[in-house]
C-alpha cells in the first residue's frame, strides 16, 4: 500500500489530497458504482459500511472522495479536503500534542 499526500489549488482554494493506492484485486465491476453506498460488500462477513461512513464525514467537512481500479491492478482512492486556517491550527496542534490515548492502545 502506498499513501501519497499534496497540497494543490489556485488563488481561490487550496485543497489536500490524499491518495491511498493498493496492489489488491481492486474493486469488483459488479459492485464498483456502488463501493460509497451503505451496506455494500464484496467481504462475506463484510457489513458494508466502512467506505460509506467515510464518504459521509469527508462531504461532511466540504470534501470529495473517488475511486478507481488501477491498470495494473489494484484500487486507487482519491480524497480532496478543503485547506482551512482553523484546518491548519488543528492539524498542527495534534501534531505538537499528540493523543496519549492512542500510545496506550
Amino acid at each position: 500500500m502506498k499513501i501519497s499526500t499534496r497540497r494543490i489549488g489556485s488563488e481561490s482554494v487550496e485543497l489536500a489530497e490524499i491518495k491511498v493506492v493498493d496492489i489488491g484485486p481492486g474493486f469488483l465491476d459488479d459492485i464498483f458504482d456502488e463501493a460509497f453506498d451503505p451496506y455494500v460488500t464484496s467481504k462475506p462477513k463484510g457489513t458494508g459500511l466502512g467506505l460509506a461512513i467515510v464518504k459521509k464525514l469527508i462531504e461532511e467537512h466540504g470534501g470529495q472522495i473517488a475511486a478507481r481500479n488501477r491498470k495494473r491492478g489494484g484500487a486507487e482512492v482519491t480524497i480532496l479536503l478543503p485547506i482551512t486556517g482553523e484546518a491548519e491550527d488543528v492539524l498542527l496542534l495534534s501534531a505538537r500534542h499528540p493523543d496519549k490515548r492512542r500510545e496506550r492502545a
